[in-house]
């Protein structure tokens, strides 16, 4: 069995930052076992830190970029 990570996202929590991640569950064979199972961490070295605060950045460079009028969502924003 593999686990692929399908979403990942990151939020400041009164512990820290806390990194949030979404996976599937898929056989040798390929089949789906399961999917939408859940688990989350706090990023504690400066590596996961370095990591979140470039993501952070890239959002907000195509935020505030000319072209922010062309950001899509899927609604959930």
């Amino acid at each position: 069995m593999t686990k692929v990570v399908t979403s990942i996202h990151a939020m400041t929590a009164p512990e820290g930052v806390r990194v949030g991640y979404t996976y599937s569950e898929i056989s040798e064979a390929g089949e789906i076992l399961t999917r939408h199972n859940q688990g989350y961490f706090l990023a504690v070295n400066e590596a996961e830190l370095d990591a979140v605060r470039t993501l952070t950045d890239a959002a907000s460079a195509r935020l505030l970029s000319d072209n922010a009028g062309e950001v899509q969502t899927d609604g959930n924003a």
